[in-house]
């Protein structure tokens, strides 16, 4: 019987490479690298994508078994760019599996999640941020410490008579994005007391009266 020669490959683009990451709020706002690890069909070094050694019309690679690439964990940094929104997706060129005969790699594509942070709520570049102060800072007004997305703290003034749920807009202290910077809204809260002594509750009882009430 005569002997069948193994095909050969034809040219062909490597496929594209869908993953997806979490990553902290506080990377989302001010970027960086990541390191992410991705099941990646790489190009086989014994035949350099050929498929065969020795030559084409010679037998299969032993070590791809004819495919011309291997399959391996591949470790493979991303940046992660000021002000990424939730859901948003990187494309990372050439980061995709090897293509067939040395033809092009293909792209991996990472979708991105940002984690929740217990302090911060985000609606796209704008920030919301809660503060709570007690009764009597309300009424007599106060100055509160904020902390910005970006870790910076800045003093907020609170006039006196501050209704809970009033909103101050920090104008430009959101998250900066790539072609816009978004606000920080600040939110009050009121803090009632639970319980009042004999004392307290007498003078609540007159400033009642002396507001009329």
């Amino acid at each position: 019987a005569r002997r069948r020669s193994p095909r050969c490959h034809r040219r062909s683009q490597g496929s594209d490479i869908r993953t997806s990451i979490n990553i902290p709020f506080r990377v989302a706002v001010e970027g960086g690298r990541i390191e992410l690890k991705v099941p990646t069909e790489l190009t086989c070094t014994a035949c350099r994508g050929t498929g065969h050694q020795g030559g084409a019309h010679s037998s299969f690679c032993p070590q791809c078994g004819g495919a011309g690439r291997v399959q391996q964990m591949r470790t493979i940094a991303a940046k992660i760019p000021p002000g990424i929104d939730d859901g948003a997706t990187l494309r990372l060129r050439g980061k995709g599996n090897a293509g067939s005969s040395s033809a092009a790699p293909g792209d991996l594509y990472v979708t991105v999640h940002v984690e929740a942070d217990p302090n911060f709520k985000r609606k796209g570049q704008n920030v919301y941020v809660e503060k709570t102060i007690s009764l009597t800072q309300a009424l007599l007004g106060t100055t509160i410490r904020v902390q910005t997305p970006d870790n910076r703290h800045v003093d907020v003034r609170v006039p006196a008579g501050t209704q809970p749920g009033k909103q101050f807009k920090l104008a430009g202290m959101g998250i900066r994005g790539q072609k816009t910077t978004g606000d920080l809204f600040v939110t009050i809260r009121v803090a009632l007391p639970q319980k009042l002594t004999a004392k307290q509750k007498k003078l609540v009882e007159e400033l009642a009266k002396a507001l009329g009430e």
